[in-house]
């Protein structure tokens, strides 16, 4: 192997800062390659290279430069981890040393951070069904517990919409033994590497990750697990690691500033936010927001049922007196 260029990593994931530092010496072989990223595969984990254009990910890596193609990766190649750096195949090599480690992650949810604002929830609507994504994006317009809107459905809506609001109504009344078996029918539908139903079932577990705090400690919320599990088999390679990072709270800056922001009532840094998440992919941007907008109205909806019981508690005690 010749000498080839050494470039630096901008960035990269505490998560797989982590796993490399307790593997000093690691073969990683390559899955597949893309316009600004590579997937490599190690030890059961989908380890992410990406450009500088793009922003960071879980296990990922972004190095300093603009396109990928320059390295003359193609899938089955082998990338070796020793001394702090990833060598390539052709001879260049990433220096991970010096890189700016972050998080994936948000910070411990406080309990205001889990409100739900409802007027959040109508901006990522409105922009849902201004938005063509291709996907399933466009159920947003027959949530039975919004005003509908009259607008064709493209076919896998059409095909897929009777188990997705099942499995939405089973997730509502908290049958997650239901809504698990349920979430085997949408595993792996759709288009696109990560298919549709899958990036909305990954926008439903993070929000209900970092949102329904109290419930995700009762252990009827290992549904999370049970759909990874599901995944591994029925979907692809990177989708089931897309699920199986929500399921741990992990996922691209910009979902998890979108997850936070539904707790805050400003409509132009979320709307900012929705346009970055809209350009992932073809359909992946919107159809894990139409998942996160369908989980925040199931906990919007719960928090104020909670709300009208305790008054209503309140009201019989009043009378009892």
């Amino acid at each position: 192997m010749t000498a080839g260029l050494e470039y630096k990593s901008l960035w990269l994931a505490a998560d797989l800062r982590q796993f490399l530092s307790e593997r000093p010496q690691l073969e990683l072989k390559v899955h597949s390659v893309f316009e600004t990223s590579a997937n490599l595969l190690a030890d059961d984990e989908l380890i992410t290279l990406a450009t500088c254009c793009r922003e960071l990910m879980p296990m990922g890596c972004i190095a300093d430069l603009a396109g990928i193609e320059q390295w003359k990766l193609k899938a089955g190649d082998i990338v070796v981890h020793e001394q702090g750096k990833l060598r390539l195949p052709q001879g260049d090599s990433i220096n991970l040393r010096e890189a700016e480690v972050k998080t994936v992650t948000l910070a411990e949810t406080s309990e205001s951070s889990t409100h739900i604002d409802i007027a959040s929830l109508s901006v990522i609507r409105n922009i849902l069904l201004e938005n063509d994504g291709g996907g399933i994006s466009d159920l947003a317009a027959l949530l039975p517990e919004t005003d509908q809107v009259d607008q064709p459905l493209n076919v896998y809506s059409s095909y897929i919409k009777e188990d997705l609001f099942s499995f939405l109504d089973s997730l509502g009344m908290k049958d997650y033994e239901t809504a698990v078996g349920l979430a085997g029918s949408l595993l792996g539908f759709g288009p696109g590497l990560t298919p549709s139903c899958d990036d909305f079932l990954t926008g439903i577990i993070l929000l209900l990750y970092y949102k329904d705090v109290d419930n995700c400690k009762d252990a009827n919320c290992d549904f999370f697990q049970k759909i990874v599990t599901m995944a591994q088999k029925n979907t692809t390679v990177v989708s089931y690691h897309m699920i199986k990072n929500a399921a741990a709270g992990k996922a691209y800056e910009s979902y998890l500033a979108v997850v936070n922001a539904l707790s805050v009532r400003n409509p132009d840094h979320l709307t900012a936010l929705l346009d970055r998440v809209l350009r992932y992919g073809a359909s992946s941007g919107s159809d894990f927001l139409f998942g996160v907008y369908c989980a925040g109205l199931l906990l919007y909806e719960r928090e104020n049922m909670i709300v009208v019981d305790s008054q209503d508690k309140k009201a019989k005690i009043s009378e009892i007196r």
